[in-house]
């Protein structure tokens, strides 16, 4: 008899734990495998150079546009006064080029006027000499003054094409020449870097003095716009979940201080590995000694993180409530962001 009341008691408290836990999946989620995030810009200058000025400190917060350091603008400033110096001897060839072109076309019609006069003078000697009144001599001499300018004419057509090209050459050499000068002026304004997002200022080790390369980041600007915490739950607990559903959290930088929020976005993949090439985010299945069940990041945000002092990085815990939203139908669901 008791060892039957004793199956009966083992029966019942594994159908409540089932149930309970059916029930928390239906109805709410929770994770202390949660962390505060937002966007970090790592500023590289465009140009390179010696640094010449560094305007910032560690953990400075500094808004966009805020100067942020300078690489020596001197070489560029050289290559930009070239560059002007260049554009302006091509707009000089170019308006030679088109006097000469003018010229070539008055040379042209004067040619042109010759010939046209020489052919009509020929064609009446031509008649006359038949008729005897003039002597064959005058007729060969008017034919090589025919073919004298003849030539001229020709020769005049020439050096008008020759001139043509001339100017088709300085009108693409200026061309050259102003976007050689854009490019000067442009990487000359890259000199001075300036915060591209409002923030706080990374602890960094560059200094002035040091050689930068293009594309090698100097510092890293943790913006102070963009925040929102990434919780990793368990794929049994997404059937449930709905962008916009309300969430409670407490953040281990102010213990004991709740906040709320809602769900943001969830990720609709991870990666299987964390050695395979994916864009993906992945997130570990196992702790110690046990294997965990797949999680996905859940992207929750802040109803009001303005009066949040936040840290990237800091652990929190997530109360999640699985509320029917109608979100899932019309909103675009996130990838997830971690």
């Amino acid at each position: 008899m008791f060892g039957r009341s004793l199956v009966l008691v083992f029966l019942l408290v594994v159908a409540t734990i089932y149930v309970a836990n059916e029930l928390s999946r239906r109805y709410f989620s929770y994770s202390s495998d949660a962390f505060v995030l937002t966007d970090i810009v790592a500023v590289a200058p465009t140009v390179a150079g010696r640094l010449v000025k560094l305007s910032v400190n560690d953990n400075q917060k500094v808004a966009t546009g805020d100067p942020l350091f300078e690489v020596d603008p001197q070489p560029y400033e050289l290559a930009l006064a070239s560059a002007k110096a260049s554009l302006e001897l091509a707009e000089a060839s170019k308006k030679a080029a088109e006097d000469a072109f003018a010229e070539a076309t008055d040379n042209v019609a004067s040619a042109k006027a010759v010939f046209e006069d020489a052919q009509k003078t020929e064609k009446r000697l031509k008649t006359l000499t038949d008729q005897g009144f003039v002597t064959q001599q005058r007729l060969d001499n008017i034919s090589r003054d025919l073919a004298t300018a003849l030539a001229d004419y020709q020769r005049a057509k020439a050096a008008t094409t020759v001139a043509a090209d001339a100017v088709k050459k300085s009108t693409a050499e200026i061309a050259a020449a102003s976007a050689e000068r854009g490019l000067a002026a442009y990487n000359l304004s890259q000199a001075s870097v300036p915060a591209p997002t409002g923030g706080y200022i990374a602890p960094f080790t560059v200094r002035e003095g040091a050689y930068l390369h293009i594309g090698d980041p100097v510092l890293v600007v943790v913006s102070d716009s963009q925040w929102r915490l990434v919780v990793n739950l368990p794929e049994e607990r997404l059937a449930h979940l709905q962008v916009g559903q309300p969430a409670w959290m407490m953040i281990a930088s102010k213990p004991w201080h709740i906040v709320r929020g809602r769900v943001k976005s969830v990720s609709r993949g991870i990666a299987r590995s964390a050695v395979e090439p994916s864009a993906l985010p992945y997130v570990a299945p196992i702790t110690e000694w046990i294997r965990l069940s797949r999680r996905f990041p859940v992207e929750i945000s802040f109803d009001d993180p303005q009066d949040l002092r936040l840290f990237m990085g800091a652990d929190a815990r997530v109360f999640i409530r699985h509320t029917d939203t109608g979100n899932e139908a019309t909103a675009p669901v996130e990838t997830g962001k971690s």
